[in-house]
């Protein structure tokens, strides 16, 4: 049971907070859960989150791309969506997820050689 959830069956304005750490044990990221659509009780966040982003180097957050225009967007996708040489997508996903691409790419007639300097998440979205 997710820990918003409380014995009683109401739900806490709290959002789901992870933290994921690199292998080394050093923080990497705080990812966030939320609705968008919330009560005024829900503005508040709890200390945890205030702790996290005060904690935190950057701050990412989540737009609607189908409201950019497009010109933005291309922009945006040509600064974000390139894996800066000498890395490629190789050094981003295991071998068989380069495996399951590659057959996927074939069975559609397209050369995993395009996709190798584009990160993984702008693949995904154009497959």
């Amino acid at each position: 049971m997710p820990a918003a959830a409380r014995d009683n069956g109401a739900v806490s304005a709290a959002p789901t907070l992870w933290r994921a750490l690199r292998a080394n044990g050093q923080e990497a990221f705080y990812l966030i859960g939320s609705v968008h659509l919330a009560t005024p009780e829900m503005l508040r966040f709890p200390s945890t989150i205030d702790e996290a982003y005060r904690r935190s180097a950057e701050l990412v957050l989540e737009i609607d791309a189908n409201g950019l225009r497009p010109e933005v967007a291309a922009r945006l996708a040509e600064r974000y969506a390139r894996i800066a040489p000498p890395a490629t997508l190789r050094e981003r996903v295991s071998p068989a997820t380069l495996a399951a691409l590659s057959r996927y790419l074939a069975a559609h007639r397209e050369s995993l050689a395009r996709y190798l300097q584009l990160q993984p998440w702008f693949i995904a979205q154009q497959i």
